[in-house]
């Protein structure tokens, strides 16, 4: 779920198949410049009933820094959207259309 190219559900293949963090935001189109994958919350359900949810850095995985990790039946992952990083997008976007005019202009 969140700033992730495709959201939705993955169903892992076969009750013996694994799929890791990694794997399962790859599947769902990696994450755009505007999200923010250093601050991933992992959703798990435990035995008892009670969701646990965890901040995981993708960003940390994606670098060898730390280890992947093999998702559990139910898991939801959420990857947070920057407001601020789409602004910055968006103004980066709005200089060099304003620079090619000025340019044009001349």
């Amino acid at each position: 779920m969140g700033d992730v190219g495709r959201p939705g559900g993955y169903p892992i293949s076969t009750n013996s198949a694994h799929l890791t963090l990694l794997q399962a935001i790859a599947l769902a189109g990696s994450t755009p410049p505007s999200a923010v994958p250093s601050h991933t919350r992992l959703i798990r359900k435990k035995q008892d009933g009670a969701y646990v949810e965890m901040t995981i850095s993708v960003a940390a995985m994606q670098k060898g820094k730390k280890p992947d990790i093999t998702l559990e039946p139910n898991d939801i992952v959420y990857v947070p959207f920057s407001y601020l990083r789409n602004m910055g997008a968006g103004l980066a976007a709005l200089l060099g259309s304003t620079a090619s005019a000025s340019i044009y202009r001349f």
